[in-house]
């Protein structure tokens, strides 16, 4: 059997057995036997598997159509006792367009902490494609504003 480890794929070899009760087998048929049975070695599976077979391909990359909008650049500058000056940059680090982009506007009184105020300002462009930029600006006067009310900027779209 240590011979036929060493085989090469579906190889034909040779089984008899002599005189004696002793089993051979040979990949070369004896001389002068004939009681001889002729085999054909099956294909042993690899161990080794082909380089293609290793080699296995990425998924391909599919970017999200999903939209992103983000606030990049922001700035609230008090303009008196009650009115600001909100502005800055959004940007759509997403894959895909995003429609009716709005820049919210909240504020909470000083005195108890209660959100008084919310508004939206549209920006340059409301339309944004995917990796776009635009900016936005607005001056806001409010009553809720009064004092040091502190002012939240968030981004919506659609």
């Amino acid at each position: 059997m240590v011979l036929l480890a060493g085989l090469s794929p579906a190889q034909t070899y040779y089984k008899w057995t002599d005189e004696r009760g002793v089993v051979h087998l040979s990949d070369q048929p004896p001389a002068g036997r004939e009681k001889v049975e002729e085999r054909v070695l099956p294909a042993r599976p690899s161990t080794k598997e082909p380089a293609e077979a290793r080699v296995q391909e990425a998924p391909p990359v599919v970017e999200t159509a999903a939209p992103q909008v983000v606030i990049a650049k922001q700035e609230v500058e008090r303009l008196g006792p009650n009115a600001v000056r909100v502005q800055g940059e959004l940007e759509n680090t997403g894959g895909g367009e995003a429609r009716g982009v709005t820049v919210v506007v909240k504020a909470k009184d000083v005195g108890q902490g209660n959100p008084c105020l919310e508004r939206s300002v549209t920006p340059a462009q409301d339309v944004l494609p995917a990796k776009g930029k635009t900016t936005f600006e607005a001056e806001i006067t409010d009553p809720c504003l009064y004092g040091e009310a502190p002012v939240e900027l968030s981004v919506g779209w659609e």
